[in-house]
């Protein structure tokens, strides 16, 4: 089966749904410096940018292409309008671009499309499946991070992961109400299985990711859309403009549809906003800790140091990492190609008989290293450090270092976000 990959744009516009009502919570915004600021959100527009007041009750706005990212506090409930059986039903299919779309899955009499309809607006789409990437159940997904983490990621064929945890790997030819995947048999053969899609866990294809820049909305339905043009205001409405050929190209003989829906269909999204991602030509954001695992070595004379356990989640501009470190420790990792700052943040759990350097350091291409940032965290409270910091020319390493001061490291808990890093160029795929 060859799979093609379309980019051409096509609009369809979005009308308001009504009766949001989200509470007026905090909201963030990332700044080109990598600044995060809080605010309340007034409003967030394309055209107009984003309205608010700041923590001083000031009024504040940033211009349209000023921020990396917006993220605003959800209490993540569902639209109301959603039918429960429909959400239970309901996959969440990530495709090539990073957007992901929440469907239940429709009969397909074509093996190259998966058809469905997307719960908010109910309308039948149709994608191929050369621009799918994972598909998980709506229910399983409680954050915005994308599902790439469901499977192994040296995998170099599809993948199938059935509700019993069984994991099948081969060639998928077909998804709908069942799936189809071609597994080599040890003798060499070529042996075709099926599956109720109600035994299905979740899937990966293995399609290369792409690169698209546009805008990129969050809703409350955890679908990621790449849009023309959007607004919201602080009681949830949302209008945009989608931009993607396969949510204004309808099901011919849906009797549901109009000819003038294959033009262009106005419909309702019943969702809320929770963030904005701007994806700027030749420039994007890594979380280095998620695509960049660290060198771990101990520190402070110590022979041995625990490994950290991360935790990824979606949060302002990008997916960020985080962890509690117990130990004095030291992770290093290597910077990619044009990477030119990056923010970070460390807050010490300060208690009697804390003590502790912390000490960011970058290493460049001719071995020299340069502490960027340093404290000493002692048993007095520390605020959070919010850390954005300038890479020197030529940096190939950034280091964090944790090391026990003149007390020694007997309460050594640190809890930190790791790096998210502002890189000029475009991803290159492995």
């Amino acid at each position: 089966m060859t799979r093609f990959f379309l980019t051409i744009c096509v609009a369809c516009m979005i009308l308001p749904s009504i009766a949001h009502g989200q509470s007026k919570g905090w909201a963030y915004v990332l700044d080109h410096d990598l600044n995060i600021t809080s605010i309340h959100l007034d409003q967030a527009d394309s055209n107009l940018g984003i309205t608010g007041t700041d923590e001083q009750g000031m009024p504040i706005r940033f211009t349209p292409g000023s921020f990396f990212g917006l993220w605003i506090e959800h209490n993540g409930m569902l639209p109301p309008q959603l039918s429960p059986s429909d959400h239970d039903q309901a996959l969440l299919v990530e495709l090539t671009d990073g957007q992901r779309f929440a469907l239940v899955v429709a009969p397909s009499t074509d093996p190259e499309t998966l058809i469905g309809t997307r719960l908010d607006g109910q309308r039948t789409i149709q994608i191929p499946l050369d621009r799918i990437r994972t598909i998980s159940r709506l229910r399983n997904n409680p954050s915005h991070a994308p599902r790439l983490g469901l499977f192994d990621p040296l995998l170099q064929d599809d993948a199938i992961r059935l509700d019993n945890n069984d994991l099948l790997v081969g060639f998928i030819t077909q998804i709908g109400h069942t799936v189809e995947i071609e597994i080599n048999s040890p003798t060499g053969q070529t042996d075709l299985q099926t599956y109720q899609m109600d035994q299905i866990h979740s899937i990966q294809i293995q399609n290369p990711p792409v690169y698209a820049p546009g805008t990129y909305l969050l809703t409350s339905l955890h679908e990621r859309l790449r849009v023309q043009a959007f607004s919201s205001n602080s009681s949830g409405e949302l209008t945009a403009t989608l931009d993607d050929p396969i949510l204004d190209d309808p099901i011919l003989d849906d009797p549901t549809l109009s000819s003038q829906d294959s033009l262009g269909m106005i419909a309702e999204l019943a969702s809320e906003l929770v963030a904005v991602d701007p994806l700027h030509e030749g420039q994007y954001l890594m979380d280095l800790a998620l695509e960049r695992p660290a060198t771990i070595t101990p520190t402070g004379g110590r022979s041995w140091a625990p490994v950290p356990e991360l935790s990824s989640s979606r949060w302002v501009g990008a997916t960020r990492t985080r962890a509690k470190i117990t130990s004095p420790i030291s992770m290093t990792w290597t910077l990619p190609k044009g990477a030119r700052r990056f923010t970070m943040s460390i807050n010490s759990w300060s208690r009697p008989w804390t003590d502790n350097r912390v000490s960011i350091i970058a290493t460049d291409s001719s071995g020299k290293s340069l502490t960027l940032w340093t404290k000493h965290f002692d048993s007095t409270d520390a605020p959070n450090e919010a850390i954005g910091l300038n890479l020197p020319d030529r940096s190939v390493k950034l280091q964090l270092h944790i090391d026990p001061a003149d007390n020694g490291a007997i309460q050594d808990q640190f809890f930190v976000i790791f790096p998210l890093m502002l890189i000029e160029g475009s991803p290159e795929f492995q």
